[in-house]
């Protein structure tokens, strides 16, 4: 089992690989990585950020219901996300 800080580590790598993708245009790799952000690191710090980084990529792949969902994750996580806010707002 890891800990905290193992879970923030991985999750991180798993997001550095996830926002290459994004920018790359592999929108669908980009959310594979972001999701595997989530699935380890549920509670994390930064969990709000994977929600986040995996509704844009779903916004380019017009999967707009998903996007709000992960949205809404975010803002329950942390109410004051204004990328959140902002991303779901537009759908």
């Amino acid at each position: 089992e890891l800990g905290p800080a193992e879970k923030e580590a991985l999750a991180d790598k798993h997001k550095v690989l996830g926002n290459d993708h994004f920018k790359a245009g592999r929108y669908e790799d980009a959310v594979m990585q972001y999701t595997e952000c989530v699935r380890i690191n549920p509670n994390g710090q930064s969990v709000t950020v994977y929600h986040t980084n995996r509704a844009a990529a779903l916004i380019a792949l017009k999967r707009y219901a998903d996007a709000v969902k992960d949205c809404d994750a975010a803002l329950a996580r942390n109410p004051s996300c204004v990328k959140s806010m902002m991303r779901k707002g537009r759908y």
